[in-house]
């Protein structure tokens, strides 16, 4: 098998998976690695301009493919960080008053809190 047989196979795989799952690719799932790896090396490739024209072609379809389905935070989250973002700002102007041991605390339970999601109540 020619190298071009190869990387046409290879092609052919990642696009039949895309429109069958209408997902891209995992690098968690084993059996989906090498289609991972195929398209981050395409990617490498075509960003140092070292993809012929043909190949080129058929990769940027197949990239296309890949941003239809690619995963997207939702405006939702986006509205929450952005909100605990602005009482974080908040809580750091008020402690900047503050001692600094109660201003360690405070910063420290919050990023937390942004971390893993966990509704701590602080009060002042």
């Amino acid at each position: 098998m020619t190298q071009e047989e190869r990387w046409l196979q290879r092609y052919n795989e990642v696009m039949r998976f895309i429109e069958t799952n209408h997902r891209n690719p995992s690098k968690y799932v084993p059996e989906e690695k090498l289609m991972v790896h195929f398209l981050k090396r395409g990617r490498k490739l075509m960003n140092a301009g070292e993809l012929s024209a043909p190949r080129l072609s058929m990769f940027q379809t197949l990239l296309s493919l890949c941003e239809k389905y690619k995963r997207k935070i939702s405006m939702n989250r986006l509205e929450i960080i952005d909100n605990r973002l602005e009482i974080l700002l908040n809580i750091i102007s008020t402690c900047l008053l503050a001692s600094t041991a109660f201003y360690h605390a405070i910063i420290y339970q919050y990023t937390y809190m942004l971390i893993y999601g966990v509704n701590w109540h602080i009060k002042f």
